[in-house]
């Protein structure tokens, strides 16, 4: 892996895994286009991952914190991370089999762009929203387990379960970014836990030079910093419909190819 492919996968990965329209999509265009080897994957997933949980934790640190020490949010974190945890845990090797293919990227970037589309229209036609509660947050979890389908977002599923529970815009969208803790240390715990079963992944990318897997890291956690802060802000207006036409014509253009 050269610096250039460490910078498009580190920019990649921070932008994606927190804007509405599937890092685990796009990181699979990324890699088949940038004609990464796909062995060396399992580590660099790590150090991708690793720099994605710097620039959540940089960002909603307070919010991290005043949920930790209220054990009714504690409590909700824990109810939303469940699902996508079991989906994950008991499932990972049929997903990674039979899912993890650019083939059905079309069609799900597609379902994405639509869940997007009616997101906006339900948010702003709903009158009374609430806090993040038992309710907001089962639904999110479920929308976050079925973000395990690569092309299917998880902020985008998870935001939008929330506001169809009538969920409070902006505070939606905190859980939601908070729910994506667990499942990346989940990942990266699992990650490492294949690199202990096959550790000629940590031979293979031991040619590649410190600095650029150093590079893929920084870069994932700036751009997703500048993510986590753009989603904010476009959240208040409930305005996804541009991240929807991105995603109709990415997948047309898969479609097409």
């Amino acid at each position: 892996m050269n610096f250039w492919q460490a910078l498009v996968l580190g920019a990649v990965q921070g932008l994606t895994e927190f804007l509405p329209v599937s890092s685990s999509g796009h990181l699979l265009l990324v890699q088949q286009w940038l004609n990464i080897d796909v062995e060396s994957n399992l580590l660099l997933s790590v150090l991708l991952h690793l720099g994605t949980l710097v620039a959540v934790s940089v960002v909603l640190h307070k919010y991290v914190f005043e949920t930790i020490k209220n054990p009714k949010k504690l409590l909700l974190w824990v109810v939303a991370s469940v699902p996508a945890g079991l989906i994950g845990f008991l499932f990972s090797d049929i997903l990674d089999k039979y899912l993890y293919s650019t083939k059905v990227l079309p069609y799900t970037f597609l379902t994405t762009a639509v869940v997007l589309l009616v997101c906006q229209y339900v948010a702003k036609r709903t009158q009374k929203t609430y806090q993040v509660n038992t309710k907001i947050a089962i639904f999110m979890g479920i929308g976050q387990a079925l973000a395990v389908i690569p092309g299917l977002s998880r902020s985008g599923c998870t935001i939008s379960a929330g506001v169809f529970a009538k969920g409070e815009k902006e505070e939606v969208a905190k859980f939601s970014f908070l729910m994506s803790i667990p499942v990346i240390l989940g990942s990266l715990l699992l990650q490492v836990v294949k690199i202990a079963l096959q550790p000629k992944d940590v031979v293979l990318l031991g040619s590649t030079p410190w600095y650029n897997l150093a590079t893929a890291v920084a870069t994932s956690a700036i751009m997703g910093i500048i993510a986590i802060k753009l989603l904010l802000k476009l959240i208040q207006k409930a305005d996804y419909k541009w991240f929807s036409v991105y995603l109709t014509a990415l997948a047309i253009v898969l479609f097409i190819i």
